[in-house]
């Protein structure tokens, strides 16, 4: 059974940490979040738990504009843009 994922909250929870929420993700699949610059020089890869959430430290990121994505299986199922001031 395939499930549709996507991002429910990408919140600051200061200037250093970012919690990321998903919604309705199937257990069973290989969920990753993704963070890019804009450039694309950068990218980071957070494996999600069985919790449907995560905290990412962001205390060795420039400031800038990154895209956060949600890779469920190897598809891109949802992408936001953040800002870190």
């Amino acid at each position: 059974s395939m499930s549709f994922a996507w991002l429910k909250i990408i919140k600051f929870l200061s200037e250093l940490a970012l919690n990321v929420s998903i919604g309705k993700m199937d257990e069973n699949s290989d969920s990753n979040i993704v963070i890019s610059d804009v450039m694309g020089s950068m990218t980071r890869h957070y494996p999600i738990n069985q919790s449907n959430s995560i905290e990412i430290d962001l205390g060795n990121f420039n400031k800038g504009i990154y895209i956060v994505t949600l890779c469920v299986d190897g598809s891109t199922t949802d992408c936001r843009r953040i800002i870190k001031r």
